[in-house]
């Protein structure tokens, strides 16, 4: 087995124990279900399987994580950032969190309890580990809703489809094997880098760490570089449990910091799968000034889901597409003519961010229990739509281009960004 972390054990999202292989072929199969095919099977279940290229750097990984899920005896795991986040917590700098939804309800189920986590989170990384504040991903998310809207209304007027751009995953694909889409892919930034930019603007020196379920976003983050590090959430509980902290630790705390602390119910529903196609919907419905959006047909066409709205004086239909075959499968469509949807939603996780590749393996079983908590905080918020939401229709007075991304085809980890804007 190799002992030494090299470019064939690792890349800048996943890293491989070979020791602990035991040649099962369950990230052969979940790589190949995913058609990205970076894994092939050895023969007699050799251990470890054959990497693309014989090095993990240079294949076509597309970060999603999917192979650590899959993996029952850790021998792929998220790449660890977690000693560069302590040597930096023991310098006393400014450290700021990031928090996603789907963090604070999968911690809450990692130490044995129901619900939003956040209170007691927010409280553990400042009294046990020194963060200075704490900020809510879901105020980026609805400022990603609200630009990625404005752009898709745009769009729509050239009568092509167009793609959503929050999951880097997808974004990677896109730049490993379709570059000719990125005219195709909105460019409105995810809701973590919108957070991340706005809190850069806030806090020039601080150290900004996001906490997020997703081993993509370690890609993402180095493409945009607002923020200096991405912890998943399977590093934050391992954090957690090597310093003392306990189910009792979560039972009360304080709320995220302002000014980012105040977000639509809708924010969540990013969590998972058609929760971002909802969010733009709802916004729509502000745009236009009506109060729903009416659901005129909804099916079902090889894997991918498709629902056609009429909302005001325009008709737009929404396809999801979850999982990497079915993104795959929606970029060929479109790159062919075939797609039958105005934009497409992608995410490269099977039922999207609340399935991620950085969440602890033991509660891979509870995804309806997450989607159910999603949409109860959804239900319960003051409001629920983006465009109600004072601290970011302020910053929409700032708009400016890094608020948005750019696509550049892939050249190993080194890019030529390209502007399309």
């Amino acid at each position: 087995p190799q002992q030494n972390l090299t470019t064939k054990s690792a890349n800048i999202a996943i890293k491989l124990d070979y020791q602990k292989c035991v040649g099962c072929n369950e990230c052969v199969d979940i790589c190949n279900s995913q058609s990205i095919n970076v894994f092939t099977a050895n023969d007699q279940n050799q251990c470890p399987p054959t990497i693309q290229n014989g090095d993990l750097m240079s294949s076509d990984c597309i970060f999603c994580g999917q192979c650590v899920v899959a993996c029952p005896v850790g021998a792929i795991i998220p790449y660890d950032d977690l000693l560069k986040l302590q040597r930096v917590l023991a310098l006393k700098k400014e450290v700021i969190g990031l928090v996603d939804p789907i963090t604070r309800f999968t911690i809450g189920q990692h130490f044995g309890f129901t619900g939003d986590g956040s209170e007691g989170l927010v409280s553990i990384l400042k009294q046990k580990f020194g963060f200075s504040k704490v900020y809510d991903c879901n105020v980026g998310a609805d400022l990603t809703t609200i630009i990625a809207t404005n752009e898709l209304l745009e769009h729509i007027k050239s009568k092509q489809p167009i793609f959503t751009s929050s999951c880097p995953a997808w974004v990677r694909l896109a730049e490993t094997r379709y570059p000719d889409l990125f005219k195709s892919i909105l460019t409105a930034k995810s809701a973590v880098d919108m957070l991340a930019h706005m809190v850069r603007k806030l806090h020039p020196d601080a150290f900004i760490v996001e906490l997020m379920p997703c081993t993509a976003k370690k890609y993402e983050r180095l493409r945009h570089k607002e923020a200096n590090i991405c912890i998943t959430v399977a590093e934050i509980c391992q954090l957690f449990e090597k310093n003392g902290v306990k189910k009792e630790d979560f039972q009360s705390g304080v709320g995220f910091d302002a000014p980012f602390n105040v977000a639509s119910g809708g924010s969540n529903l990013f969590g998972y799968t058609g929760g971002e196609g909802e969010n733009i919907l709802r916004q729509i419905c502000v745009v236009k000034n009506v109060d729903s959006y009416k659901v005129e047909k909804e099916w079902e066409e090889e894997g991918l889901k498709y629902k056609t709205c009429t909302i005001g004086d325009i008709k737009i239909t929404l396809c999801v597409a979850q999982g990497g075959s079915q993104i795959d499968k929606a970029a060929k469509k479109v790159k062919n003519g075939t797609m039958k949807a105005d934009f497409i939603e992608q995410m490269a996780c099977p039922g999207g961010c609340q399935n991620g590749g950085g969440l602890p393996n033991l509660i891979g079983s509870n995804q309806q229990q997450r989607i159910e908590q999603l949409n109860v905080a959804d239900q319960n918020s003051e409001f629920r739509t983006a465009g109600q939401n004072q601290v970011v229709l302020e910053q929409m007075n700032q708009v400016h281009s890094a608020f948005h991304t750019t696509f550049g085809k892939k050249q190993g980890y080194t890019c030529q960004f390209i502007d399309f804007k």
